[in-house]
């Protein structure tokens, strides 16, 4: 039964059917269903989450989507998780109501707890990095050779930039506004802030072509958690201390560091002074591993959440809880940062009301150098704004200040800088787009340098603590832990000291064929230019529950926990003849378009292509048309003989696509086996070049669009093992491969003979090199090719995974 009031619906996932959302959550909500972006400007606090999820969770339930999922994206590596568990409880609440009700998948994919790392839930709490990096084709903390499949997610779907102030405005700002404006009418955006400028706002909302929606001051003071608020604001002249907290602490105290190096300090510091205390010391940052992290984030809801029952805590943090934490202290210290970030900081105390309704910001200079100069960190190019927003806050020391106060003082330091650098952004909107294309069409997706230009300056690689990397295999479910680049210098010291084991890099040799080695790291620089994970010993960095990873200090080993979701899933196969694989990654695809209907049909209206999922269909089935070459028949055969010589399958005689393969019985054999297979998805695609264009134009598609859809098609057909795979070597295919393909394609009703030119082989040295210029280079077909490989390498997947849980049932 469908819910027709959006209002029931709001009092039925807040567990309240008398409450009702606020005036401009209804208004958002109208907005967003009507098709509109937003930019929303809300105190923290005033339930600008639940503005964003109401009307797509409104849509969903009622059987018609606004947009295949909602991307839900928190600055930084904030924390996603109690957005996570705290929509789960208000869906669940949906779902026993209305048991019958399809209710949208939640999932969570950070650096920090990666459950999601291809973004198939429906709705997704995420980051800004994840992201951006995504729709440059260099996602976080994934294999290179995946990087393609995340930027079709972005496709058809709603993107929340929550505390959009927050964004570097020379990176990821700019990266986000090029995808916007680029996506604009595939997908819907809506950017949310508490404390960007108002000149910036409209000025922002003007650029997104969105409708602003900002809460008046009546309307902030008519909100519960603001009636009776008071914030009184202090600017102390000196660095913050363990002492200084434990002398001002209250009941409930809070501590936020520019750096996880200071906040493991500080709760150093504060754990020798209170010592046998009954206060509780808690210590959260982005460096720990998901169930002690969740473990950490459940005892902080008991202390400092909406209903805590429990006080005397203090907790050390970092920049991680500025936004997507739902806590309160009645002090909180916090070293000197932007005034837009402390502001934000600010918003984790007094946040309630009632008698949580007041409380005390104490900001702190930061430490200084041997210079005297002070170590801005992670703001180190914004200086000026530092020492601005500490010449406003001594302006303020001892005051209360409002709402309406805070955003003067937020108008008053930062809308000159704000507004000077979207109209930078807005001029040069075109040059960010030509040079984001070009990454695009390099297909290898950003490098380390040009991620930090057009995300931020801090990149973030996945971390292995180990004493043994021969060990070690892509192919182990374990969770890593994640930290920023920049992080790593604090390792120079110790890297000479520690030889060829202190660090090592991971590098993919040959990406196709899963062959891997690791080279050792002789200095901190090195690290800069590794690829996505690289592995520490236990000499040089260790990890403890309560402290997190911890660089610089040798410690015991520790066993990595094991992960929720595999990114390189075991290679288990069921042996299986070609025309079976194609069928069954055609009835996958199929499966997965459904989770992509809006942005597909939103993409062939941009495109103005014909209503028809051929370009789909012809690109699962003929996917692996490179493995009916010679070469690769003879080898999987000969594969299969060794190890499965009487399988019904193999015994047809019939072309394979798979062979009997089990990666813990097997591996060792396959390392012995000294048979290359050679690359078949590039060959695939050149042999079906001439055939697609006949199909196309077959079904009355016009020729320019023909050619276009073709290089989307042979594209995802070429890398869909491989992203950046473009070389074309010599292959010849078996004589039955038409026969093979024939019985394909009547799989999607198409019955006329091929000839004998229908498939191409043998290519010459001329059009091996020419190959690559036949792939999508164009920067408007994009997300239709984004779209297709997506699907198909998802369904390839699939597939093997379905066919083995049917073998073993």
């Amino acid at each position: 039964m469908p819910i027709r009031d959006i209002s029931s619906l709001f009092g039925i996932l807040m567990g309240n059917d008398r409450l009702r959302p606020y005036d401009y959550q209804l208004e958002v909500a109208r907005t967003l269903l009507d098709g509109h972006n937003i930019v929303l400007s809300a105190p923290t606090g005033s339930g600008k989450t639940w503005a964003a999820l109401l009307p797509f969770v409104y849509a969903w339930v009622n059987g018609t989507p606004l947009a295949d999922r909602l991307l839900y994206c928190l600055p930084l590596r904030s924390l996603a998780h109690s957005l996570y568990e705290s929509t789960c409880k208000a869906l669940e609440r949906v779902a026993q109501r209305f048991p019958d009700m399809q209710i949208p998948r939640v999932t969570v994919q950070t650096g920090a707890r990666k459950d999601d790392p291809f973004l198939q839930g429906e709705i997704i709490f995420t980051t800004i990095d994840q992201v951006l990096s995504s729709y440059l084709l260099a996602p976080l903390s994934i294999p290179k050779k995946l990087s393609n499949i995340n930027s079709g997610a972005l496709v058809g779907s709603l993107v929340v930039l929550d505390e959009i102030h927050l964004l570097d405005g020379q990176r990821a700002l700019k990266t986000s506004l090029e995808m916007v404006d680029r996506l604009q009418h595939m997908s819907q955006f809506m950017c949310m802030t508490a404390t960007l400028s108002q000149p910036a706002q409209q000025q922002l909302a003007k650029m997104l072509k969105a409708k602003h929606v900002a809460l008046t001051p009546d309307e902030v003071k008519q909100l519960p958690s603001h009636r009776q608020k008071e914030r009184r604001y202090y600017m102390h002249l000196t660095p913050l201390t363990g002492e200084a907290v434990v002398a001002a602490h209250k009941n409930r105290s809070i501590i936020i560091c520019n750096s996880v190096g200071r906040a493991q300090e500080i709760f150093q510091e504060i754990t020798h002074l209170l010592g046998d205390s009954e206060t509780q010391i808690f210590l959260l940052h982005n460096r720990f591993f998901a169930a002690d992290r969740e473990r950490i984030e459940a005892q902080l809801d008991v202390y400092f959440g909406p209903q805590a029952t429990r006080g005397n805590a203090i907790l050390v943090a970092t920049q991680v809880v500025e936004a997507g934490l739902d806590i309160s202290a009645d002090q909180l210290h916090s070293e000197l940062a932007p005034i837009n970030s402390l502001v934000q900081r600010a918003g984790r105390c007094a946040r309630y009301g009632g008698e949580r309704s007041r409380g005390e910001v104490h900001c702190y200079l930061l430490p200084c150098n041997r210079q005297g100069q002070m170590r801005l960190g992670p703001y180190r190019e914004l200086g000026s704004i530092v020492e601005a927003t500490r010449q406003a806050l001594l302006a303020s020391h001892g005051k209360i200040l409002s709402f309406h106060d805070e955003q003067q003082i937020l108008d008053a330091v930062l809308a000159t800088m704000e507004r000077e650098q979207l109209q930078v952004l807005e001029r040069d909107l075109m040059q960010i787009q030509q040079q984001i294309a070009e990454l695009q069409r390099r297909a290898d997706g950003a490098g380390t340098s040009e991620v930090r230009n057009l995300i931020r300056h801090i990149d973030n690689v996945s971390v292995l603590l180990t004493d043994d990397t021969d060990a070690w295999s892509p192919y182990l479910d374990i969770e890593y832990l994640s930290l920023p680049r920049v992080s790593l210098w604090a390792l120079e010291p110790y890297l000479q000291q520690a030889g060829e084991l202190g660090a090592r890099i991971l590098v993919e040799e040959d990406p196709e064929a899963d062959t891997y080695t690791w080279v050792p790291a002789q200095k901190s620089l090195d690290l800069f230019t590794a690829g996505w994970l690289i592995a520490l010993h236990p000499d040089i960095a260790h990890y403890s529950p309560t402290r997190g990873l911890v660089l610089g200090e040798a410690g015991p080993l520790v066993e990595h926990p094991a992960r929720a979701v595999s990114v390189y899933p075991k290679p288990n196969y069921v042996c299986e003849t070609w025309l079976q694989h194609a069928e069954a990654v055609l009835g996958q695809g199929k499966k997965l378009l459904v989770a992509h209907a809006i942005g597909w049909q939103r993409v062939q209206e941009s495109l103005q292509l014909p209503d028809s999922n051929l370009p789909l269909e012809l690109a699962l089935l003929l996917h692996d048309v490179g493995k009916l070459s010679v070469d690769w028949q003879e080898h999987i055969r000969f594969w299969q003989s060794r190890v499965d010589p009487n399988n019904e399958t193999f015994l047809l005689g019939e072309p394979l696509a798979h062979s009997t393969f089990n990666w813990a019985e097997h591996q060792a054999l396959q390392a012995a086996f000294n048979r290359r297979r050679g690359p078949h998805a590039v060959p695939g695609a050149f042999a079906v070049q001439p055939l697609i264009y006949d199909c196309l134009l077959s079904a009355s598609w016009p020729e320019e669009q023909v050619e276009g859809a073709t290089a989307c098609i042979i594209s995802a057909i070429a890398r869909h093992h491989v992203a950046s795979a473009h070389s074309l070597s010599p292959f010849k295919l078996v004589p039955e491969a038409i026969m093979q393909v024939q019985r394909a394609l009547a799989l999607l009703d198409i019955q006329s003979p091929l000839g004998s030119d229908s498939l191409l082989d043998s290519p010459c040295p001329q059009e091996q090199r020419q190959f690559k210029h036949y792939l999508v280079s164009d920067f408007k077909w994009f997300p239709l090719y984004w779209l297709i490989v997506r699907i198909l390498r998802l369904a390839d997947q699939a597939s093997q995974i379905e066919g083995r849980e049917e073998n073993v049932g």
